[in-house]
């Protein structure tokens, strides 16, 4: 709620100070008294458009300021934390804004600079300005389904919620996977090689020095048959005699002979029997061996062709993992490793692929339960405002809201569809968005409808109305006059009006007048007390303080104002 507006060098304002309070406050006067600044430099602390030629003649800048009291806007308070702002201990905001000739633009809240955007939003949290077309947030499609949501009470609430909370954790879900979905390609062509190299490894089933043990019994097959042949010569030239020549054993039991006759003889030669006994015992073993290694080694050419194949698929291993079979282990102990890693990694994206769907699909459920509770909502709010226009003598108007699929930004946190406030001015015409229709008292009324409907679930504190009453007279202006006075009581309510109707039922009451002063003209602002509003009520009525019938329908005027 705006408590107090602090003006200097604003126009034709030199310097004023207002204070305002709950309930309906209303500015009048005479035509061209003024009036309609007051809405402007509101409009300028909320954020609207800065000018130089706002700034009062002969001085370099002008200031606007407005402090607040938030008691009733938790969502403001709690953006202002977000945004590094606390307010005052005792609940109120300091707004200001000041502008020069040079086109400095300065926006402080609670004396702390702050950008133009975010002081905007704050302000036109506080206060919906109505007769600036642009300052209008309830012509925003935004506010409209806001306001649509909380018209909706309880359980439309109930399904908003779960949608965005469902929307919120999807999106986070599907941030993370955009984030590791290149890395997830990636790793999935990986994943598949080692798999690959995995298997070929594992298929060879290879042993620590089998290389060896292979080489040497291919070898040996190599060899087989000189090995044989080799091993029959020297077997028969050690034992086996022949017709031709005798067995060189057989040869060394002779010799043997000789030498035990000849130790017999002389002890010089008693060593040599057991040399030569011990030479032909080792001859022996050797020519067991040579008999061995004859039968052993045959030709074997499939086992041959089984070491050839098992050798070759070693040195194709050797070629891609390493030099030695200890080499292809180690990197298989590597590849299983990485493996173990990407693996984990994939059943996280996996995981998340599915986590996200689960929430896509929570999303699209509370989307399709918000939609038809904001359908059954709408029907409602359009019967109720065509009581409204009724009322104020707008039964010719048209008003629906429409519903169209979120084409351009898709699914949101709002649901799944667009909301818009639709208005046929006229019998026959078709329906339009409200934001494109005409401003001034047939636009300010919608809105006085729109906002006496919505008064309890509106969380803008402050409702400001620059000539509401434009155009209109009679019981519509009786109606539009309790409207006012209705919504003031669920907040505060700022109007300026020509409407002795309107004015009879403010509770703070301003007359604004031109003051000539030093060659200079000044706007003057004054806090009417009970007498004095009976006689601007009266001047507005078209008497004067000796017009005693009319006095009268002032007096009458203002007792009904106190209903």
């Amino acid at each position: 709620m705006l408590i107090s507006l602090y003006v200097k060098n604003f126009a034709l304002v030199e310097e004023i100070t207002l204070d305002f309070y709950p309930g309906l406050n209303v500015l009048t006067g005479e035509t061209g008294a003024g009036k309609s600044i007051i809405v402007d430099t509101v409009q300028l602390l909320t954020g609207g458009r800065a000018a130089t030629e706002y700034i009062r003649t002969g001085q370099e800048k002008a200031l606007v300021q407005g402090v607040f009291d938030l008691t009733r806007t938790p969502d403001v308070i709690f953006f202002l934390k977000e945004h590094g702002f606390e307010p005052e201990e005792d609940g109120t905001l300091l707004m200001s804004r000041e502008i020069t000739r040079g086109g400095k633009n300065v926006c402080r809240i609670n004396q702390q600079i702050t950008t133009l955007s975010v002081y905007r939003e704050i302000g036109q949290a506080l206060i919906n300005l109505h007769g600036q077309q642009e300052q209008q947030a309830l012509l925003t499609l935004d506010h409209q389904r806001d306001l649509l949501d909380k018209f909706g009470g309880p359980e439309l609430q109930e399904a908003l919620d779960q949608v965005k909370k469902s929307f919120s954790h999807w999106q986070t879900a599907k941030k993370t996977l955009d984030q590791l979905s290149e890395k997830t390609e990636q790793q999935t062509k990986n994943i598949a090689l080692l798999k690959y190299q995995l298997n070929e490894i594992n298929a060879a089933a290879l042993q620590e020095g089998e290389e060896d043990t292979l080489l040497t019994e291919k070898n040996w097959l190599v060899n087989a048959a000189k090995i044989a042949r080799l091993a029959g010569q020297g077997y028969s030239l050690l034992y086996e005699s022949g017709a031709e020549q005798p067995a060189a054993l057989e040869l060394l039991g002779e010799t043997l002979k000789i030498i035990r006759e000849l130790a017999e003889t002389t002890k010089e030669a008693v060593p040599l029997p057991q040399t030569l006994e011990d030479t032909i015992a080792q001859l022996k073993e050797a020519a067991s061996l040579l008999f061995h290694l004859h039968e052993k080694a045959e030709p074997n050419p499939a086992r041959l062709a089984v070491l050839q194949e098992r050798l070759e698929t070693i040195r194709q291993l050797k070629r891609k993992y390493g030099p030695t079979i200890e080499d292809i282990l180690a990197r298989k102990k590597e590849i299983v490793n990485t493996l173990r890693q990407l693996t984990e990694h994939q059943e996280i994206f996996e995981t998340l692929e599915k986590e996200a769907k689960a929430h896509q699909d929570t999303w699209e459920k509370y989307s399709s339960l918000l939609s038809e509770r904001r359908q059954k909502a709408a029907r409602v709010l359009e019967e109720k405002v065509a009581g409204e226009l009724g009322a104020l003598e707008m039964k010719g108007i048209n008003f629906k809201i429409s519903f169209s699929p979120l084409t351009e930004t898709g699914p949101s946190t709002w649901g799944k569809e667009k909301i818009e406030f639709l208005i046929a001015p006229n019998p026959g015409e078709p329906l339009k968005p409200l934001a494109k229709i005409a401003s001034g008292g047939e636009l300010a009324r919608i809105m006085l409808a729109l906002k006496s409907i919505l008064a309890a679930v509106d969380e803008v504190p402050t409702l400001i109305f620059d000539e509401v009453d434009t155009g209109i007279g009679g019981k519509v202006l009786s109606t539009v006059s309790e409207r006012l006075a209705y919504l003031g009581q669920h907040g505060q309510v700022i109007c300026v009006t020509h409407a002795a109707q309107v004015a009879a039922y403010a509770r703070t009451h301003y007359a604004v007048f031109k003051e000539v002063s030093g060659g200079h003209t000044k706007i003057k602002i004054k806090l009417l007390d009970h007498f004095e509003k009976l006689l601007e009520i009266t001047r507005m009525l078209g008497g004067t303080e000796k017009s005693s019938i009319i006095k009268e329908h002032a007096r009458q005027l203002l007792e009904k104002g106190k209903v």
